[in-house]
């Protein structure tokens, strides 16, 4: 295999980490802004647990949509909480999904400088981490990888290399 080859194939999947690190540090960035933000009334339109099932997996999560009006402009929305996704714990996701459809009502956190961007919870959940774990785990297996096959002509060498010093090292200075 080529070096080319092999170098664009850890680019890939270095990017990869990247991509994934930068979204969850920027949803980590989000989810901590939404503390400052002001707050309205908003009405719930919608909510239902919702399941997926991917690899004889199934997962749920709760999907709410709500509207909310600012200065007589009326937003939609269905952000729970930055970082919400759903997972396979079907009663935490269906406590949720019947605390909001018993509400007609929810206090709704918008966005000052884009008020169509709108969570119902603020601050920073546990789930908002993933991404960045996942990202930088990612990323260190990635290096593990380069140092591997970039390194690894070096370590070969390197009982060579250490014969050459010892050799040097016993020799005396002429």
């Amino acid at each position: 295999m080529s070096k080319l080859f092999t170098s664009l194939f850890v680019l890939f999947f270095v990017g990869f980490g990247v991509g994934f690190l930068g979204y969850g540090i920027y949803q980590l960035d989000q989810a901590s802004r939404t503390t400052q933000w002001p707050a309205v009334r908003g009405e719930v339109l919608e909510c239902k647990l919702r399941s997926h099932t991917n690899d004889h997996k199934e997962t749920w999560a709760c999907y709410v949509k709500y509207a909310y009006d600012i200065d007589g402009q009326f937003y939609e929305g269905d952000r729970i909480a930055y970082g919400y996704n759903g997972t396979n714990n079907k009663s935490m996701h269906s406590n949720l999904q019947r605390k909001l459809s018993r509400s007609r009502y929810v206090r709704v956190y918008f966005d000052p400088q884009n008020p169509g961007e709108s969570t119902l919870a603020t601050g920073i959940h546990r789930s908002a981490y993933l991404p960045v774990i996942f990202g930088g785990a990612w990323l260190a297996f990635c290096g593990g990888i380069f140092a591997l096959v970039f390194m690894g002509s070096s370590l070969k060498n390197l009982p060579q290399r250490l014969a050459q010093l010892n050799h040097r090292s016993l020799t005396p200075a002429g």
